[in-house]
């Protein structure tokens, strides 16, 4: 999407929403990430299924063990406390590097994730056991699949996690679009806010092509950047 040059911008030359909840129209980057979207279905597809396509391989072992039975094996013990969100537990940082004088590493079970907020790491099993060895990912992601039984449909596996992927990505690259439209519409698309928008937009675009290229999309790291952009977005002569 370019910068807009004068302030005659539109709301036809944007994003507009369809009662159906689709893009009647779009330009630049808006129509490349909705309109192309379904026709590279087959690429993305052949690009996930490749053989580095190591983030397919990490996801599902990170499905098929749990991190309580690491955390068992490890004989780590967790102070619980009640919490909506899921973050019931949590202990002192359990990575060796890491000097913790106060308890900052959570424990979502529900999830089956773990955050220490002190040093920043965070994941499922395969993110825990790779920081505790210092292995790769990938190398201990694949020792898991070698060793959970049952994964004889890998490929039909594989081709569900590819349309779940692809409706994740289509559903949040809309919400980011709607976010990006209100906020020009809010400002009755004036030159200055569109060039404001345009350089997040620019920045969350270059990021969405180099997490689908490096084969590292994540939806919790797609939500954190909508999240960062929305902040921008609301800052505008705040």
């Amino acid at each position: 999407m370019q910068e807009a040059s004068d302030g005659s911008r539109s709301e036809s030359n944007l994003v507009l929403r369809g009662e159906d909840g689709n893009f009647e129209d779009a330009s630049g980057i808006e129509q490349e990430w909705i309109g192309n979207l379904e026709t590279s279905k087959k690429d993305l597809s052949c690009y996930l299924k490749s053989k580095n396509s190591h983030y397919y391989i990490i996801s599902l072992a990170n499905k098929s063990i749990s991190l309580a039975s690491q955390f068992d094996r490890l004989k780590v013990k967790f102070i619980e406390s009640p919490s909506a969100s899921g973050w019931t537990k949590k202990t002192t940082c359990i990575f060796p590097d890491h000097r913790d004088s106060s308890p900052s590493f959570g424990y979502n079970e529900r999830e089956n994730f773990f955050n220490c907020f002190g040093c920043g790491r965070a994941g499922g099993p395969v993110q825990l056991l790779a920081f505790l060895e210092g292995r790769e990912l990938i190398d201990v992601a694949q020792e898991i699949m070698a060793q959970v039984e049952g994964q004889q449909n890998l490929n039909d596996d594989l081709d569900v996690f590819v349309q779940e992927n692809l409706s994740t990505l289509k559903k949040h690259l809309f919400s980011f679009g709607e976010l990006h439209y209100d906020f020009n519409d809010k400002h009755n698309f004036s030159e200055e806010a569109c060039a404001h928008s345009s350089k997040i937009f620019n920045a969350f675009d270059f990021y969405v092509r180099n997490s689908i290229k490096n084969n590292s999309f994540s939806e919790e790291e797609m939500l954190a950047r909508i999240k960062i952009c929305k902040y921008h977005l609301d800052k505008y002569k705040s």
